[in-house]
């Protein structure tokens, strides 16, 4: 029993260290529950401390996304307006740069053109009409065939531009150029090479005469009067003709010899054409000799003056002379006007040479006022450049000063040609003659083209008729009627008719029946040196 109480109580006892061993384990489980609850409870509260401050940050991060977001926005904005602006300069300059490119394309055109054509006409200028000749030489030397060369020169172009002005005679020049045109083939090349002288390059003709038949309507057509700032201008042209291969194998030398043929054409009396020969080089080669020999005469003091008296039909008595100029050259001897004044006249020597001539012709009128060989007055030829000049009228008075002669001692002789034009300031100098008292006459009327309302606006005060008039009076009828008609108009404007030419004396009888106040020629007298007159 005791035993079994023993048992029992070590049972007991076992059981009881098994209870407080479990509620140990227990106790001790608790403690680590508690302490893991602690811990949980202290992690939970940092984990909602860091939830809670994670919002915030995210808040903040939030906000500051929705500040980024907003900016990059604006900036996306910014950006799409820069875009847009560079996209506008962008496409300003592209039209910047197509503008400029087309202003540089057509500047280069301009200068191109203005390397290659005529500013005033249009037309191909010097530089490329020897370009375009030498090709087409090179042409016609492969293919076999001839080129010509037709050289025109107008006439006289330089009294135009002095008497109607510089503007109106670029206004001709250009409506040349319009009229010659219409006779260049597509093929051919009309250029201006400077001045009043075109160039016509023909190429590949069939008709040795096409040439020949081109320069006559080219002259036929500049025969038609041009209208230039209403007034109608009648234009003459002299034409040089040169042939490859006939007359030259290069460009320069054909060049020359249509020009030597044109100054040949000139010297016929303008208003033709000429074809080149040989002999027209050694006469260009003459031409340039006596250019520089004119140039030196006046020095040497090689010019006379001859003296061709005139006469008063009705009083049958002298009334007067003209000086004419002759030439005492050293080699070619006594030289009439007709063999340099074109000269002159081209090279600019007519103005010293007119001067030297009126006052020589104002001494010669003192030493016969003196010596009553003659009283009447003294009439002097003056070209159209010679009467628009600036001093003409200071210089024409200070010579009748110097030798003590009145006005009307001098009678200024003009061609018709030197009225037209410039019609306000011709005809102001023409009021400025009348105011000095000296004489104006129109000279060789009727060959030029001065029409009625030119005479009465002008109001010169003598007609002197063309000895081609009077060279067939009385026979030709036709010479008749317009001497006739010359004398009846003259004298119903007041003025003074004088008749050169006169020969014989069935002439001078009927410009006597005619009214004719006075007359000129051979039946009356050559010119003469002054000590010889009359």
């Amino acid at each position: 029993m005791t035993q079994s109480i023993k048992d029992l109580s070590s049972r007991q006892v076992g059981e009881v260290r098994n209870i407080n061993r479990e509620l140990l384990e227990k106790s001790l489980r608790m403690s680590c529950l508690a302490y893991l609850h602690q811990v949980k409870s202290d992690l939970l509260v940092e984990t909602i401390h860091d939830v809670s401050s994670s919002k915030q940050q995210l808040a903040r991060l939030t906000d500051t996304l929705r500040e980024r977001t907003l900016e990059a926005e604006e900036q996306r904005r910014l950006i799409a307006h820069q875009k847009q602006l560079l996209s506008e300069q962008n496409r300003v300059l592209i039209e910047d740069r197509d503008l400029l490119e087309l202003k540089v394309l057509e500047r280069n055109e301009a200068l191109d053109r203005l390397a290659h054509y005529d500013a005033l006409t249009g037309l191909p200028n010097r530089f490329l009409f020897n370009d375009r000749l030498r090709h087409a030489l090179a042409r016609a030397s492969r293919d076999g065939y001839r080129v010509c060369v037709l050289l025109i020169d107008l006439d006289r172009f330089k009294n135009i531009n002095d008497t109607a002005g510089h503007p109106a005679g670029d206004a001709l020049l250009r409506q040349v150029g319009e009229r010659l045109q219409a006779y260049a083939r597509e093929e051919d090349t009309l250029a201006r090479l400077g001045g009043d002288e075109f160039a016509l390059i023909m190429e590949n003709f069939d008709q040795d005469e096409l040439p020949a038949t081109v320069a006559d309507k080219i002259q036929q057509k500049l025969l038609q009067p041009f209208l230039v700032e209403e007034s109608e201008i009648y234009l003459t042209a002299s034409i040089g003709i040169s042939l490859f291969p006939d007359d030259a194998d290069d460009t320069v030398t054909l060049l020359k010899n249509a020009d030597a043929a044109m100054y040949r054409a000139k010297a016929e009396g303008k208003n033709k054409y000429q074809y080149y020969t040989r002999e027209l080089t050694r006469a260009a080669n003459s031409r340039f000799s006596l250019e520089n020999e004119l140039r030196q005469a006046l020095e040497r003091d090689e010019f006379e003056l001859y003296y061709q008296p005139q006469y008063s039909l009705a009083e049958g008595r002298l009334s007067g002379a003209e000086a004419l100029i002759r030439w005492r050259h050293p080699q070619h001897g006594l030289m009439s006007p007709a063999d340099f004044i074109w000269l002159a006249e081209e090279t600019g020597l007519i103005l010293p040479l007119g001067a030297w001539v009126l006052q020589h012709a104002c001494q010669q009128i003192r030493r016969w006022r003196d010596c009553e060989v003659m009283q009447g007055p003294v009439s002097v030829n003056l070209s159209a450049h010679q009467f628009t000049q600036d001093n003409l009228l200071q210089l024409i008075g200070q010579l009748l000063d110097e030798n003590g002669l009145p006005p009307g001692s001098l009678e200024i002789e003009i061609t018709e040609s030197a009225l037209m034009g410039q019609a306000e300031s011709v005809c102001q100098l023409v009021r400025a003659f009348k105011r000095s008292g000296v004489t104006l006459a129109i000279d060789d009327f009727g060959t030029g083209y001065c029409s009625l309302a030119y005479l009465k606006r002008f109001q010169v005060d003598k007609l002197k008729i063309d000895r081609s008039f009077v060279r067939d009076i009385p026979e030709d009828g036709n010479d008749v009627a317009i001497v006739r008609a010359i004398i009846a108009m003259a004298h119903s404007l007041g003025l003074t008719v004088i008749a050169e030419g006169v020969e014989t004396e069935a002439q001078s009888m009927l410009l006597r029946e005619l009214d004719c106040d006075q007359v000129q020629g051979y039946l009356y007298g050559r010119p003469v040196p002054a000590d010889q007159f009359p």
